[in-house]
């Protein structure tokens, strides 16, 4: 079988008259990034995203929430600036970093446990809302304000929730889960009141950040919602503020724990009713 071979010269300002194809720029959405606390996530993912924004290759809307089991916070977004800053070629001068760090954030989750997936979809929904919003008017900072006082009218439990989790899960698990929360609720409470004792912001932001999940997964409505005002605070340095929210939630706290210790003792009368049966 004969074959024939064609050689073409191509000089370099032809390639010039030949028209690029359209880079398709993804519609407006949320990355997130499981196993997120590993080196892959500074060194290589977070970088690449940063020079796709720069290349104008990503939506302007758009956010990425790393997800790992370690309670991070705040810290996970710190980290990522670094890995930006070591080995993602960026200039510690470039005005361009903070906007772009402000988009990265962070959620605690065990992935074994079923009920925690629920307080993920939870934080993306929230994320999303924000997405597309102006960034300066008077509507959103009257938003803000707002939706910030949404914790004083929500309700301590959502039973509805509850009963969801029940019936999704194996017979006394869900009060198990229950129990655990309660016992972590006061570890949480417990490092806000001693971060706030030295005034150390960070270490409040983050226990309140493991709370905004912890209760949200198990329907404590209102305890979710101060958490995140409290969160907010702290990231803003609001010390002062940051005390009065404190307070408040030590005080929500005690008025979810009593509806759920009273949800407890009806679900244990009603499983000891089952084995009389």
């Amino acid at each position: 079988m004969a074959t024939a071979t064609v050689q073409m010269k191509i000089r370099p300002e032809d390639l010039s008259q030949v028209p690029k194809a359209g880079e398709r720029i993804p519609n407006p959405g949320i990355l997130v990034i499981f196993g997120a606390s590993g080196d892959l996530t500074k060194r290589k993912l977070v970088p690449a995203l940063y020079h796709l924004e720069q290349d104008g290759l990503l939506p302007k809307d758009f956010a990425i929430v790393g997800v790992a089991r370690r309670p991070l916070g705040d810290e996970f977004a710190a980290d990522m600036r670094e890995g930006l800053l070591d080995f993602g070629n960026v200039e510690k001068t470039d005005p361009k970093i903070d906007e772009f760090v402000k988009k990265i954030s962070y959620y605690a989750l065990s992935f074994d446990d079923a009920s925690h997936y629920a307080g993920l979809k939870a934080e993306l929904d929230r994320i999303a809302q924000g997405l597309g919003e102006p960034e300066a008017g008077g509507d959103k900072s009257e938003k803000s304000e707002t939706a910030g006082e949404d914790w004083k009218t929500a309700p301590l439990i959502d039973t509805g929730k509850l009963a969801e989790l029940g019936s999704a899960l194996p017979a006394g698990q869900l009060s198990e889960l229950v129990t655990l929360y309660l016992a972590d609720a006061d570890r949480q409470i417990s490092e806000i009141r001693q971060g706030l004792e030295t005034n150390d912001t960070r270490r409040v932001s983050r226990a309140a950040h493991t709370m905004i999940g912890s209760a949200g997964n198990l329907g404590a409505v209102r305890t979710s919602l101060l958490s995140r005002r409290l969160e907010e605070a702290c990231r803003g340095g609001t010390i002062v503020v940051a005390r009065g929210l404190a307070g408040e939630l030590n005080a929500v706290n005690s008025q979810s724990r009593q509806q759920f210790e009273r949800w407890l003792a009806t679900q244990a009368t009603a499983g000891a009713s089952k084995t009389a049966a």
